[in-house]
């Protein structure tokens, strides 16, 4: 008895007492707390999806939201340190006699550590250092807060903390090599410092006994090479992965990288072997989308662009459920035509990716924003190829016109029977996978039946590659969304359960095409001389947004140039001519900065613009500006000032020194007749005798407001305080309202002679302004709505320009005036599809097809509202 006491005493430093203590401590508190310790650790690797194309981290730590999944464990293992270490400590005279009791603080510090804890972490750390100093474990102690330095972002601490273990490097305790070169590595990883990571690394990977952890290095160190530019080592490195052979998915992207990191040096022939087997291995089938991929890139490494675009095409066609690599290959193909400026094809592209790739795609707002560019640039090229086009047509003669357009008509039946065609092999091509499909079940299901294990359908990649391309056979390509089974109906033969021929059912064929009549073509032709005015003003706006999406978004200035000095030539004397001379002389400027840059001709040189500008616009800003480049600092500085001295005069206005505000309100309008802010100062000296209580120069102050401001703010509310003052006021309101209506030239009734059939063909038309709308949005919106609610119907959407101010988006054609009218509601009264359509004032109205023909001749806009209201409405 009096030897169990005896050996459970943490007094008694004696062989029974520190056995009994070591073994408590090692094999019970110790060893649970480790554990606990590890498997949440290693459960949350684990759970950490692989990267592949970003270096592979070479240490994990949680995230604050992470960290939480691990807070259990964590707390098991201090709670069970901390007992341990009060239970059976033996410090005696400021020595500890139980060499297990420097590892449970280790442990409790790491736990404290992956709770992000740090101040703890740091405590237990720093106690471990200082009361162990001549034990081992202060070297692991160091280490572990140089991790902890690192992710808190105190790299110049955790630099020092590693440069000092360096110095102890030959007395490390046992295994300890391999981690410190791999926080060293992770230090140079986390500041991008790839060329010093590489040299820790291979220092990691030399000390590295374990086969898996040497091919994760191994594959880390390719990576680190290619990014580098050392591709031949990177191809090395990613072959010597091969050769470990690690898992099948760390084996297939060391050979997919092989391929991406490969240059001309390389041996193409050998990747291009491999890859190609990988295509044939029934393993990678989900995967053959990316080996396309590397294929392509080979491809271009070695110049092959055409075959490169057909390798990535096989790798858009190949990718069944991995978005991100699917809008990866639209993404390098719309890179590539952007590169060689064929921006109508690279925007289809952009289009493409922007569907599958993930908001945190790398550089996705800048994809977006080139996507939008591009957008607006085809947009606006459509918009000048079809007036030029129409432009053309209307110089023919009527017979010659009408055989183009027969031809028209011809073209656009053709295409249409062209996609058609096309869905319907498509649709057979669907049919026959799904036969495929069915029969590689009944294999699988015969195996499975022969004893071996099935996985749960959703863990199965196979099972689930197969409900895909089932889903797709049966309904197609379809967008994840409300009402996704909507569809236009047309039959085809589909497969029942057992693989026969089942009922027919129906399938989408898309919303069609409808085929314009030899009048729909007719009524879009400038025939008339002011129909050909706006039909070339709008081609020189289109021209002119071109010319600066190409210098200001794109960045293309030989592009611009052209499109410049193409506006000018062909529409001299346009209203952007000024602009554009200026936007030539900028580009001109820019080009001449660059030393190789020697013009062949005169006319493209900075000068030749400026001159023009100089000569024909001398008053003009633009003159100004190239005659005194800080004309607009000076500019600014003198609105400033306007705005101060304006201010001051108000302030004096707000303390009622009327007389002062007369003075300088007088001062300003007899002498400063350009000043910007004139028709605020004839406000403010209307305000100003009012406070005088002088109502008959109040009156007339307000009534020259009117008269020379009617357009402005302050017009308006000096009408609208005439009209509070008294009957005599609200008159000349009127009187004046009816003046300014009359000199605008407004008519009485509509200029055209307007019938209505309720049975005749009718358009349904909204009026918008030419500028501050992205009409190739509208038009999208309008056309989703088309499609959720009158798909069947198949309606055409188009614009046309009906004056320089505004254009006509027209859906067409309904049969009669009942349906046109039922359109009309649905289009009022839709509150989700149509956002930022119906909800912005815009002009709605429904219109017969002969009338809108009388109304793009009058281009009586007004009078036709006018007269829907009157007749439709009411």
């Amino acid at each position: 008895m009096l030897l169990l006491f005896t050996s459970c005493s943490k007094k008694k430093n004696n062989f029974f007492s520190r056995t009994y203590h070591e073994t408590t401590t090692h094999f019970n508190g110790y060893f649970n707390a480790r554990e606990a310790v590890r498997e949440a650790v290693t459960s949350y690797e684990d759970g950490i999806p692989e990267n592949w194309e970003e270096p592979l981290p070479i240490i994990y730590f949680p995230k604050e939201e992470e960290a939480v999944s691990l807070y259990s464990s964590m707390d098991r293992s201090i709670e069970k340190c901390s007992k341990v270490i009060d239970r059976h400590s033996m410090l005696i005279k400021k020595q500890q006699h139980n060499s297990w009791i420097d590892d449970s603080y280790l442990l409790m510090g790491i736990s404290y550590f992956y709770k992000r804890n740090f101040i703890e972490a740091e405590e237990t750390f720093k106690y471990v250092t200082k009361q162990f100093k001549k034990e081992q474990i202060r070297h692991e102690a160091n280490l572990w807060m140089a991790r902890m330095a690192i992710e808190e972002g105190n790299f110049v601490r955790a630099q020092s903390l590693l440069d000092k273990l360096e110095e102890y490097r030959p007395d490390f305790p046992k295994g300890m090599e391999q981690p410190y070169y791999e926080v060293y590595t992770h230090l140079y990883l986390k500041q991008n410092d790839y060329l010093q990571a590489i040299d820790r690394l291979q220092q990691a990977i030399a000390v590295t006994k374990k086969k898996d952890r040497r091919a994760r290095q191994t594959f880390l160190l390719a990576q680190l090479y290619d990014i580098t530019g050392q591709s031949q080592r990177s191809v090395r490195r990613y072959n010597d992965v091969v050769k470990m052979n690690p898992d099948y998915e760390m084996k297939f992207y060391a050979q997919i990288n092989q391929a991406l990191a490969f240059d001309s040096r390389s041996d193409s022939e050998q990747i291009r072997g491999q890859l190609n087997k990988l295509l044939r291995d029934e393993k990678y089938v989900e995967f053959r989308d990316q080996v396309y991929y590397a294929l392509a890139e080979v491809e271009f490494a070695e110049r092959n662009v055409n075959e490169g675009i057909k390798m990535l095409l096989k790798s858009t066609e190949a990718s069944v459920n991995n978005n991100r690599q699917k809008g990866k290959s639209f993404l390098r193909l719309a890179d590539i035509y952007f590169d060689e400026r064929n921006y109508e094809v690279a925007s289809e592209f952009y289009d493409s990716t922007m569907v599958y790739i993930p908001s945190d795609y790398p550089d996705f707002e800048v994809i977006k924003a080139t996507k939008e560019s591009l957008n607006e640039l085809v947009y606006y090229l459509t918009i000048v190829n079809t007036q030029d086009s129409l432009q053309m047509l209307a110089q023919l003669d009527e017979s010659e016109l009408n055989r183009k357009l027969r031809k028209i008509i011809r073209d656009k039946q053709a295409e249409e029977e062209e996609r058609l065609r096309k869905l319907q092999e498509e649709r057979e091509q669907e049919l026959q996978n799904q036969l495929n499909i069915r029969s590689e079940q009944a294999q699988s299901r015969a195996t499975t039946g022969r004893g071996q294990t099935g996985k749960w359908y959703f863990y199965n990649e196979a099972s689930k590659a197969v409900g895909f391309a089932e889903f797709r056979a049966k309904y197609g390509q379809r967008e994840l969304k409300d009402n996704w089974r909507r569809k236009d109906k047309t039959s085809v033969l589909n497969l029942g359960e057992d693989g026969e021929l089942a009922d027919e059912s129906e399938v989408d064929t898309g919303p069609g095409n409808k085929i314009p009549t030899m009048a729909e073509l007719k009524a879009d032709i400038p025939f008339t001389e002011e129909a050909m005015k706006i039909s070339k003003d709008t081609m020189a706006y289109a021209l002119f947004e071109v010319g600066k999406i190409y210098k200001d978004r794109l960045e293309d200035f030989e592009n611009a140039i052209e499109t410049f000095e193409d506006l000018n030539v062909r529409l001299p004397g346009s209203p952007y001519e000024q602009v554009t001379y200026y936007q030539l002389y900028r580009l001109f400027l820019t080009k001449e900065e660059d030393p190789t840059y020697f013009p062949s001709d005169p006319r493209s040189t900075s000068a030749y613009y400026a001159s023009l500008i100089t000569d024909e616009y001398p008053e003009s800003e633009y003159s100004q500006l190239i005659k005194d480049p800080d004309y607009i600092a000076s500019s600014e500085k003198e609105r400033q000032k306007e705005k101060d001295d304006y201010e001051n005069t108000f302030r004096q206005y707000r303390m009622r020194n009327y007389t002062e505000v007369l003075t300088a309100c007088l001062d300003v309008m007899n002498n400063d007749t350009g000043n910007r802010l004139l028709p605020k100062y004839y406000l403010l000296r209307a305000m100003a005798i009012a406070g005088k209580k002088d109502r008959t120069n109040y009156i007339a102050a307000l009534r020259e407001i009117v008269d020379k401001f009617p357009e402005t703010e302050e017009g308006e509310e000096a009408k609208r305080l005439l009209g509070l003052l008294d009957d005599k006021g609200k008159e000349d309101v009127a009187e004046n309202k009816k003046e300014e209506e009359k000199k605008r030239g407004k008519k009485e009734g509509p200029k055209g002679d307007y019938l209505i059939k309720d049975d005749m063909d009718h358009y349904f038309a909204i009026l918008i302004p030419n500028k501050g709308v992205r009409m190739n949005e509208l038009k999208a919106k309008v056309s989703d709505f088309n499609n959720e609610y009158f798909r069947p119907e198949q309606f055409k959407v188009t614009n046309s320009f009906i004056n320089s101010e505004s254009q006509i988006l027209l859906v067409r054609t309904f049969e009669n005036k009942e349906d046109a009218m039922l359109y009309l509601s649905g289009y009022e009264n839709e509150e989700q599809v149509l956002g930022g359509v119906n909800d912005q004032g815009f002009e709605a109205f429904v219109i017969t097809s002969k009338n809108f023909a009388t109304l793009f001749k009058t281009k009586d806009i007004d009078g036709y509202i006018e007269f829907f209201k009157t007749t439709y409405r009411e």
